[in-house]
């Protein structure tokens, strides 16, 4: 498969399968994947200058090989790698009254900002590398009475990232982050029962371990740059100010251990009753070693005192639990079915890995959540299976929500407990065949989701109950962010036959209505916004081999909306904003043979 589109998409794609023996069988796949950024980069002296921001150059290969030496065994091993060299990834400055104050009085030319004009003006690049290697090997046997499997994994991960954290052309600050790796292995076996009587069941147990490390010296999350050493002494006497080049060293290591033990049984109490219940134990070991080096011109500089305090921390937790379901399903009618389930869950507790300004000890540790979640529902067809319609109702509520905040005030990325997070809604799906040659998609949602108790949230500047202190505010009652109240997308699709070949037509359109795109949930981020994607091909046989051409556009109407906002650290009133791709249009053409 191979595509091509504006903003220099280019996409390829292939996939190879066939036998090696009887016994044994391949299958190898790629891709390449390379497309200019949509963000322009307008200062000539850094970031490069014209470059076009949040681009993509990645490829994968991806290889396979399939065992059977017998009607009772399979061993299928996968290996995949991947790598990314990417200008990524970078939002754009809605510039505030201090950002607008320096470059003004230090003569520093800035682009003409308004945070939705996809245009930034930075001093130093912004770049993403990665490489990724994934190795699993799934083993089942095939038993008269049960199948046996056994699912091992290996992943490892390495990375390095540049921010211009100020996000202007102004030289205040900058994140050079090096070293970054990350390293699991898992381990899964399992025993199922046929599907052959009116009891069901299966159990396993599963093993995972996790290294996550960042190593020192050299790794500087944080560098000053030259203009607070002249804004600073002004405010602050020169032995408590910075000097450029100020620097934070960070080291850490992070390892976690978790092992489960789980079990669910099903029974067929009549040809229209069925019950199921499932449980799981688990327990969960981390450790973590987290080093802040502040390396300044004076050890009563202001980055030692209050920026990157020095720390030098050994932290360590345990989480255990049990976690439940239950479920009850009746079948009305071959074409009508009901269920309810009741389910609960559990994530561990942890430590905030990231690096950021003035984070204490105390601070990185969060709190594990739980969750319980009630759901009934509905299954249908109708009309002869021309339609089909599934609808459901949920509550869900979550005791110490893993809340992760971005505060503004200390530039500190942590997660937070929220005591006690609820979310309720309908759910309704439904498709339709019109005619032979048009089928309809459409669903809806009908969403509440809220902070019911969070005394100690994530807070905008300008909040009412703004606490400079804490830097945080009591925003129980209020919606989640990105939880939009209602949301809605609808799928036409149109097939016409052209003797042994069809033409084809798809329509998307999506909507997603108010919502708040920031953590801090400041209403200047409140918005809502639709999409229309459109695709026309044509496809059809030669031989036993297909193909397949067509002319898309993704985000036809060109809808501008923000996907994250942020508050900047010392720059009140000045916010970094990702914003989605603008349209593109492009041409696929596929063969299958």
């Amino acid at each position: 498969e191979f595509t091509a589109g504006d903003i220099g998409l280019l996409d390829g794609r292939f996939s190879v399968s066939g036998p090696v023996s009887n016994s044994v069988a391949y299958r190898l796949s790629g891709r390449v994947h390379k497309r200019d950024g949509f963000m322009d980069d307008l200062d000539p002296a850094g970031g490069g200058g014209k470059e076009n921001l949040n681009d993509v150059d990645d490829w994968n290969l991806r290889g396979q090989l399939l065992f059977t030496p017998g009607d009772q065994l399979d061993i299928r091993l996968i290996a995949n790698y991947t790598e990314r060299d990417q200008l990524c990834c970078s939002g754009e400055l809605d510039a505030g009254p201090a950002h607008v104050a320096i470059a003004t009085a230090f003569g520093i030319p800035q682009a003409p900002l308004d945070g939705t004009d996809r245009v930034v003006s930075l001093d130093f690049p912004v770049t993403f590398v990665q490489d990724s290697t994934a190795v699993t090997a799934i083993i089942n046997y095939y038993h008269d009475a049960f199948t046996l499997t056994s699912i091992t994994g290996y992943n490892h991960y390495d990375w390095e990232g540049k921010q211009d954290t100020d996000f202007s052309s102004i030289d205040w600050w900058q994140v050079d982050s090096k070293r970054n790796e990350g390293e699991s292995w898992s381990q899964e076996i399992r025993i199922a029962s046929k599907a052959e009587s009116r009891f069901d069941w299966l159990g396993g147990v599963y093993y995972d371990s996790f290294k996550l490390k960042k190593e020192g010296p050299g790794s500087t999350p944080l560098t000053m740059g030259t203009i607070p050493g002249f804004v600073l002494p002004a405010i602050l006497p020169p032995p408590l100010t910075v000097a450029a080049g100020d620097t934070s060293e960070v080291s850490y290591e992070w390892d976690q251990e978790s092992i489960a033990v789980f079990g669910q049984v099903g029974f067929d109490i009549t040809d229209k009753l069925t019950v199921s219940a499932g449980l799981r134990f688990k327990h969960e070991e981390k450790d973590a070693h987290f080093i802040q080096n502040p390396i300044t011109a004076s050890p009563f500089s202001i980055i030692a005192l209050a920026i990157v305090p020095a720390m030098d921390e050994d932290l360590d937790r345990e989480d255990e639990g049990v976690t439940w379901m239950a479920s009850v399903r009746y079948l009305w009618s071959d074409d009508i079915m009901t269920f309810f389930t009741v389910a609960t869950g559990e994530k561990s507790g942890g430590f905030t890995a990231a690096p950021g300004l003035a984070i204490t000890s105390s601070q990185r540790e969060y709190d594990e959540e739980k969750t319980i979640n009630y759901e009934l529902g509905i299954k249908s067809r109708w009309l002869n299976n021309r339609l089909q319609v599934n609808a459901s109702l949920f509550h869900t509520e979550i005791e110490d929500f893993q809340n992760q905040t971005f505060e503004a005030t200390s530039g500190a990325a942590i997660i937070d407990n929220a005591p006690l997070q609820i979310s309720r809604g309908i759910d309704i799906e439904a498709s339709a065949i019109i005619t032979d040659w048009f089928t309809l998609n459409a669903a809806v949602e009908v969403l509440d989701a809220e902070y019911d108790k969070f005394p100690n949230g994530p807070c905008y500047l300008s909040h009412p109950n703004f606490s400079p202190s804490g830097g945080n505010c009591d925003v129980s009652g209020e919606d989640l962010p990105w939880a939009s109240d209602w949301s809605a997308m609808i799928t036409g699709n149109f097939v016409w036959p052209i003797g042994a070949n069809q033409l084809y037509a798809r329509i998307d359109y999506s909507y997603s209505g108010d919502h708040v795109a920031a953590e801090d949930l400041d209403p200047r981020a409140e918005q809502s916004y639709d999409l229309l994607n459109l695709r026309a091909g044509m496809r059809g046989q030669f031989g036993e081999n297909s193909w397949d051409v067509s002319v898309w556009a993704k985000n036809a109407t060109d809808e501008t909306y923000i996907v994250q906002s942020v508050g900047i650290p010392l720059f009140p009133g000045s916010f970094m904003q990702w914003l989605n791709p603008p349209r593109m249009w492009g041409v696929t053409l596929s063969a299958e043979f």
